[in-house]
């Protein structure tokens, strides 16, 4: 009886720790922080979403960690972004972008502004 559960148990740790290794290469990454300007200009190309003919735009931008280390980052997205907008990407060395949201100017970290000033 020990030996099964000792079986289960080391099956569970074995799946359990691919499982999350998977997850981390798919969507985990380092944190980025970029700010749009008029100068970067996406391109554009149209795709089909659901059906629907739409606009991807694709940016390539320099974005800065918490640290102020650089890195060129590209994304997409369905919008277009206002210029003068601060992002935080979220990068995957393997992936690239995985996601990316919106934020105040007030939630960038002290190095990463100084660098997107």
């Amino acid at each position: 009886m020990k030996k099964i559960i000792l079986l289960y148990s080391a099956v569970f740790l074995i799946i359990g720790g691919s499982a999350y290794s998977w997850y981390k290469s798919q969507y985990k990454g380092d944190n980025y922080y970029v700010r749009i300007y008029d100068a970067y200009k996406p391109s554009e190309k149209e795709v089909y979403k659901k059906g629907k003919k739409v606009i991807r735009y694709t940016y390539t931008v320099q974005g800065f960690d918490e640290k102020g280390d650089s890195q060129t980052l590209k994304f997409s997205t369905f919008y277009k972004i206002k210029p003068y907008s601060y992002l935080e990407i979220f990068y995957n060395e393997e992936n690239g972008s995985v996601d990316w949201v919106g934020r105040d100017r007030s939630e960038i970290p002290k190095n990463a502004l100084e660098q997107l000033q």
